[in-house]
């Protein structure tokens, strides 16, 4: 029995990523102070963001963030974003990075045709001029392919060398559900060579992409910044999501939104 018992350990260990001997949350968004301060800025139209405390998780608010047709901050397509620095993030390259968060799509919500980004992990322009070098390392977002199939979204990753012929995968995450909340957890090693890059992600207790080897960050790269919200191309329609529970840490542990399901599989 005890034989079987060790058996089975040793086989958890191999399948599961390594737990961290820290458990403390390095830097937090989760609007504890009923206040958008332990963020860097709003990359918004006045008014897009703001502090609610009618719908909340882990704390008593949740940031409220609503893109309008039209809605351009910058000179990018639309968005109504929240942005953490790179030293919030740690998106540098040789760093081991758990990330965890809450989102809610609300009953009405009705993403815009094509892309609609939610949260990214995004470098400067530091990279050549290539479109993909525009576009986020890693990046989660709702896809609607017609106007009769249910929304899905997606996990996507991309880096490698400082060429114009990046590595880039896709991975599906499922279906969109509204009016619950979904809960994130991210293990991430950030680094533009294959082999030492890495990524995990829990969805609502799913480990959906299991300690797979992959490029994070594009070679040369000075690290990335964290945004999540709405980033879309133009479109006609009001899309509002809520924000909580948005943690950086050490382990699993640490970044696991409080109130969601601790999954059998789950790392210490």
């Amino acid at each position: 029995m005890r034989r079987a018992l060790a058996a089975a350990l040793g086989a958890a260990a191999v399948l599961l990523p390594a737990a961290s001997a820290q458990s403390s949350t390095s830097w937090s968004g989760n609007f504890q102070n009923g206040k958008l301060t332990q963020w860097t800025r709003a990359v918004a139209v006045p008014g897009d963001v703001e502090i609610v405390r009618s719908v909340h998780r882990e704390t008593a608010y949740a940031a409220k963030i609503t893109l309008h047709p039209g809605d351009r901050p910058t000179a990018t397509n639309e968005r109504a974003e929240l942005l953490a620095s790179r030293g919030d993030a740690d998106g540098v390259s040789g760093a081991s990075v758990w990330y965890g968060w809450s989102i809610l799509f609300p009953s009405g919500f009705t993403p815009a045709p094509g892309f609609n980004i939610f949260t990214q992990w995004l470098g400067a322009r530091d990279s050549p001029d290539c479109a993909q070098y525009r576009s986020p390392n890693i990046a989660l977002k709702t896809i609607v392919t017609s106007s009769t199939t249910a929304p899905t979204y997606v996990f996507k990753v991309q880096g490698g060398p400082a060429s114009c012929f990046a590595t880039r995968r896709v991975y599906p995450v499922g279906t969109l559900a509204r009016g619950v909340w979904h809960d994130f957890v991210l293990h991430v090693v950030w680094s533009s060579d294959a082999a030492k890059g890495l990524v995990s992600i829990w969805v609502d207790g799913r480990w959906i992409v299991q300690n797979v080897h992959e490029p994070t960050l594009w070679a040369g790269s000075r690290g990335v910044f964290l945004k999540q919200g709405v980033y879309r191309r133009p479109a006609r329609t009001v899309e509002t999501v809520y924000l909580a529970a948005t943690k950086r840490g050490h382990s699993f542990s640490a970044v696991l939104p409080r109130g969601s399901a601790t999954p059998a599989a789950a790392p210490r």
